[in-house]
């Protein structure tokens, strides 16, 4: 388990590991080479714990290049099954660490607030994604010639709907970009509300 909640640690004492040696900011900020040197056993067969820290100033909000680091490094584990513990909210970490995973979970309960800050985040994923897309293959001229020929696109299967009729190919590819499924299914399901 990798505690990237980076501003408010408790992983730790979630699965009852006293205070660690060396931790998540020890990585991050190079006191060690690689991401497995601060791994901490648990007292759970099989299960490891990459611990945060709250000692460290400015752990919370990660430059961009020791952010990419961190995602090169926890991508590059080799550790069966990697569960990353993102904390809440819409900050470019939580948005950043949550697609990783190869099975993300979005864990809320049923209070209308919950279901809509879920909704918020999935969002945000989805867009964060789409721009990094369009960034990746190099089509923001493509993106504004497309817009010129619509006012206004509210939604996101409305922009991938317009992006479709300029491209089907670009289309396609900004659809799988993301969590986008779970997105598209709720806003079809407002837009015949």
């Amino acid at each position: 388990m990798i505690e990237a909640d980076l501003g408010a640690r408790n992983l730790h004492t979630f699965l009852g590991v006293p205070k660690a040696d060396l931790t998540l900011a020890d990585f991050v900020e190079k006191h060690v080479p690689q991401l497995t040197d601060v791994v901490t056993k648990t007292p759970y067969r099989g299960l490891n714990l990459v611990a945060g820290s709250h000692e460290r100033l400015f752990m919370a909000n990660l430059g961009y290049l020791k952010k990419q680091k961190l995602l090169r490094h926890i991508r590059g584990l080799d550790e069966g099954r990697t569960i990353i513990d993102i904390g809440g909210g819409t900050a470019f970490n939580c948005i950043d660490f949550f697609p990783i995973s190869d099975l993300p979970v979005l864990v809320i309960n049923p209070d209308p607030a919950s279901t809509e800050n879920a909704y918020q985040f999935l969002r945000s994923v989805s867009l964060r994604l789409l721009k990094s897309s369009i960034r990746h293959f190099q089509i923001e001229k493509m993106i504004k010639d497309a817009a010129k020929s619509r006012e206004g696109v509210p939604t996101i299967p409305g922009f991938l709907e317009m992006i479709r009729a300029h491209s089907s190919e670009y289309g396609e590819l900004l659809r799988r970009a993301g969590p986008l499924p779970a997105l598209l299914d709720r806003e079809q399901v407002e837009d015949r509300r």
